[in-house]
This record gives C-alpha cells, sequence and structure tokens, in this order.
C-alpha cells in the first residue's frame, strides 16, 4: 500500500497536501540538499511581513552557511508551456524567487532576515525540535557578521515523466540562466525512497506540536537518525 507522501504526489490536489507530508519528513528535505550534514528545516518561513517561503533548509560549515529558499508547485503542474515557455505557475514561482532575492539583498534587511531565521530555527525547526542555537561547524552562530552566507533558491514542480527531452535541459539550464533551480518531485520520491531503503531515519511525525510552531522529535527517533547527521556536521572542515 503506498504510502500518503506517494499518493499526496500523485493526486492532483495541488501542493498543500505535499507540503503536509513533506513537514512529517524533514529530513527528505533536508537530504534534498545535503546528505552529508544534519542541518535545520523551518516551514512556513516568513520574510519580514511581505513574503512567506514553504520551507528554509541551512547547512552551517566552517566559517558559513548553505541556505535554501524553497517554493512548492503542484506535481501534476507542468512548468513549461506549449511553446516551451514557463507555465503560470511556474512564473508565479520566478516572481516570488524574484522578491525574495530583492528582500535578502537590500543592505538594511541582511541582520533582520537572519535574526529572524535564527528565531524560526529555535521555535520552529523541524529536524531536532530543541530550541537549539544554529551553529556552524566551526560553532559560530548564524547572525555572526564574519560568516559567509550563499543563497539558493529552488522551486518543486511538476513530474519528470510528463517533460521532454527538450524540456529537461531547458529545466536544467535554469540554474544558470534564471539563477534558480527547478526540481521535479521524482526527486524528491528517490531522497524518500533511499532513505526508506537506508532504515535509520525517523518515522514521519504525526504533527503534534508540544506548543504552537514548535515539535520535539522523540528519544526513540532521534536515536534513530544517522549518527553523521546527530553531530550536525558538515562531510567537511
Amino acid at each position: 500500500m503506498k504510502s500518503g507522501f506517494y499518493r499526496a504526489i500523485a493526486s492532483d490536489s495541488g501542493e498543500r497536501r505535499v507540503h503536509h507530508e513533506l513537514e512529517r519528513r524533514p529530513w527528505v528535505m533536508n537530504d534534498l540538499f545535503d546528505r552529508c550534514r544534519g542541518g535545520f528545516v523551518v516551514s512556513h518561513f516568513r520574510l519580514g511581513d511581505e513574503y512567506e517561503a514553504d520551507f528554509v533548509v541551512l547547512h552551517g560549515f566552517s566559517g558559513g552557511w548553505d541556505v535554501h529558499l524553497v517554493e512548492l508547485e503542484p506535481p501534476a503542474e507542468s512548468p513549461f508551456n506549449a511553446k516551451g515557455d514557463y507555465s503560470a505557475r511556474l512564473n508565479h514561482a520566478a516572481g516570488q524567487i524574484r522578491r525574495w532575492k530583492q528582500f535578502v539583498k537590500q543592505g538594511d534587511k541582511r541582520d533582520y532576515f537572519f535574526s529572524q531565521l535564527r528565531r524560526a530555527i529555535m521555535e520552529k525547526d523541524l529536524l531536532w525540535g530543541d530550541g537549539r542555537e544554529p551553529l556552524d561547524s566551526a560553532s559560530m552562530p548564524l547572525t555572526d557578521s564574519r560568516s559567509s552566507i550563499f543563497m539558493h533558491y529552488h522551486v518543486i514542480m511538476g513530474r519528470r515523466g510528463s517533460l521532454a527531452p527538450k524540456e529537461l535541459v531547458q529545466k536544467a539550464w535554469l540554474r544558470e540562466t534564471d539563477n534558480f533551480e527547478l526540481i521535479t518531485y521524482d526527486r524528491v520520491l528517490e531522497v524518500w525512497k533511499r532513505q526508506l531503503k537506508d532504515g535509520t531515519y525517523p518515522r514521519p511525525s504525526p504533527l503534534k506540536p508540544k506548543r504552537k510552531g514548535h515539535r520535539r522529535i522523540s528519544r526513540t527517533a532521534r536515536r534513530a537518525v544517522p549518527t553523521s547527521q546527530l553531530q550536525n556536521s558538515g562531510c567537511d572542515s
């Protein structure tokens, strides 16, 4: 019997159901961007009062951070139209990303953005849920002004099998031409299947928070997390 995760991606009910299932499986979001490091995952991250990312995923390394802002779009929607241009949904997502970039790059918003991100991690992180301070692998805090920050932007949308070879190439080039990555839900499913086969990841959470916006991982689940990820350290220094 297929899990709720598979059914959500296979349905045409939009992205909200998938979002809920990914909240229950935050290690999927973590490993989608870095299998070597256990970072932090926050759902519904607010950028000021204006914008919201469906997910933000962070991974620290010595002296810096990779920050991934993610927009979810429906699995059943094609990212391109018959002419090979952005579909309406991808055009909307690309507009969201442009606004996020503008917000983050405003000089007077940088400190505010990372202060807001730190607070969201300590209150709403889905991986650890213990209120820990976000530190990189050299124990430097996220808000340290000396840290190097690398921003990455992603749209998760559509299915690989619905794209013609020409569209797959076009999708791959978006990272270079449009400065964001377009990911199909097939890659997300591949991460989930790999974790199921591995057998050491926590089972999906029922998402019953102890307090609003906060969830603790049980001791049993915490023991099941791979050791390298429990250490929250990188593959390199």
